[in-house]
């Protein structure tokens, strides 16, 4: 015997209580609720691959319906039109149902054509079902791929200046550091991370470079250039520094070698 509960809730009728009465117990109408109300979508699949309940989100997430989904077979069939994709998908399902992974995200097809991407969860169920919840993840996907973007295009950027970026905490130290690709020899490299620029540079420019340190902090504004020298492998070498405020108490410093430019000042 079934009982029917709506558009995609098929599931098994309860059990006859002793009392004669039998009607559903308060705790499974709740649970009922819960899933038919929940922005989620929620599959139960048993052991055979056949769709035995569906929640009203999953159908909004993906147009599915339960007439539509007999088993997992007819789901990938429709899902997942193209070969190539779908034996993608198939491989990451071994690992899903195995239990090596907990999650996954792919790229489905609507039933009404239009392209999205879910990430599907999977819990076990006594040894009979699995519930899979489905979730949504379009935007955040469209989000991830932007940022990687420019994150890309930043890089690129940065590559093309001949100068040498520290980001700072507000101490002087050293977080991270990436040089263009013009410039020849850095004079901070990564093996300095953890250590405070000031403690790096020769007297005079430790206390003009903390001053700006302080000030870029104070004001919240980028510092005014400060211009130093440092001898390295038996060269003096000229440079101009600048520091940003980032967020929070974070620091980004520039520095460029400007030692040719000083010389051809020099020879005019």
């Amino acid at each position: 015997m079934r009982e029917e509960r709506g558009e995609n809730d098929t599931v098994e009728a309860p059990s006859t209580r002793s009392d004669g009465d039998e009607s559903p117990g308060p705790g499974r109408e709740l649970c009922l609720s819960i899933l038919r109300k929940a922005p989620d979508g929620f599959v139960l699949l048993d052991r055979k691959g056949r769709y035995r309940y569906m929640n009203p989100a999953f159908t909004r997430i993906t147009g599915y319906t339960l007439e539509d989904l007999p088993d997992i077979s007819t789901w990938f069939e429709c899902a997942y039109p193209n070969p190539t994709y779908r034996q993608k998908v198939h491989e990451l399902r071994q690992e899903f149902f195995s239990g090596r992974c907990n999650s996954m995200v792919v790229t489905i097809v609507r039933k009404d054509g239009r392209v999205r991407d879910i990430e599907a969860r999977r819990t076990f169920i006594d040894d009979d079902f699995i519930l899979l919840s489905v979730r949504d993840v379009t935007e955040q996907t469209l989000l991830k791929e932007s940022l990687q973007q420019t994150a890309s295009e930043l890089s690129a950027v940065i590559d093309s200046f001949p100068d040498l970026f520290l980001k700072l905490n507000a101490d002087g130290t050293i977080l991270d550091t990436k040089a263009g690709r013009l410039v020849e020899r850095p004079m901070i490299t990564r093996t300095h991370l953890g250590r405070r620029v000031q403690d790096l540079l020769p007297p005079g420019a430790s206390e003009a470079f903390l001053g700006a340190l302080r000030e870029a902090v104070r004001t919240n504004a980028r510092t005014a250039p400060i211009e130093f020298e440092c001898r390295a492998e038996g060269e003096t070498r000229c440079y101009e520094a600048r520091v940003v405020p980032l967020y929070d108490t974070h620091l980004m410093a520039i520095i460029r070698d400007i030692t040719e430019r000083k010389r051809a000042n020099e020879e005019l």
